[in-house]
């Protein structure tokens, strides 16, 4: 009974000079923000390490004080279906409340086009409402082109920003895009959108 005791004792102290013990994960398993186990340190340090501020905000990264939600956050990589029409306006998030955005494109070629005499274009748009508009409005990125019949695999960028930083109300963020074939295409090159949404 008493060594009984005495382990208990012993592990509770053990527990209260070196912390909770280390939970591990694999793949796939999701830990809670009190199970997350990393090399914290307090705001105004320059150490090596994360600091978790209020809401579970990241507020302080390898010494340097972060603002926002603190570190990038993926919201949406979802790419349709190749093809060699346009896409229509698609929603990719809609926030809560205002934020900073990033929108990235990136187009391959998965079939090549036949009797292309013309290039054909893929114009890449970002759709939101700014915080200080009266109605969401219409951004043209990344234009891209494939040079006649083209080349499978990427397709260039020819003119306007991969990414696009824009602040958005809490109103739907989507993306479209307009497809142009080139002239006497039978079929038309076959390309596929990869867009991608990011929370700065």
């Amino acid at each position: 009974m008493k060594r009984w005791i005495a382990g208990i004792v012993l592990a509770f102290l053990l527990g209260v000079m070196i912390g909770p013990p280390i939970v591990r994960a694999g793949l796939g398993d999701v830990l809670t923000v009190s199970q997350l186990v990393v090399n914290t340190v307090t705001p105004g340090s320059t150490a090596a390490g994360i600091y978790l501020g209020p809401g579970s905000l990241i507020n302080l990264y390898n010494g340097l004080t972060t603002v926002g939600n603190g570190v990038v956050a993926e919201l949406y990589n979802t790419a349709p279906a190749a093809g060699t029409a346009s896409i229509g306006a698609t929603t990719m998030f809609t926030p809560a409340s205002a934020g900073t955005f990033r929108a990235s494109f990136y187009v391959t070629q998965t079939v090549l086009g036949t009797s292309c005499s013309g290039n054909s274009t893929i114009q890449a748009n970002v759709i939101f409402k700014d915080p200080n508009a009266a109605s969401a409005q219409t951004v043209a990125t990344a234009l891209f082109t494939v040079t006649t019949n083209g080349t499978l695999g990427q397709v260039p960028l020819t003119s306007g920003p991969m990414s696009y930083t824009f602040r958005s109300s809490a109103a739907a963020i989507q993306y479209s895009t307009t497809f142009t074939a080139g002239g006497s295409c039978s079929p038309a090159p076959t390309v596929q959108v990869f867009p991608v949404l990011e929370a700065m």
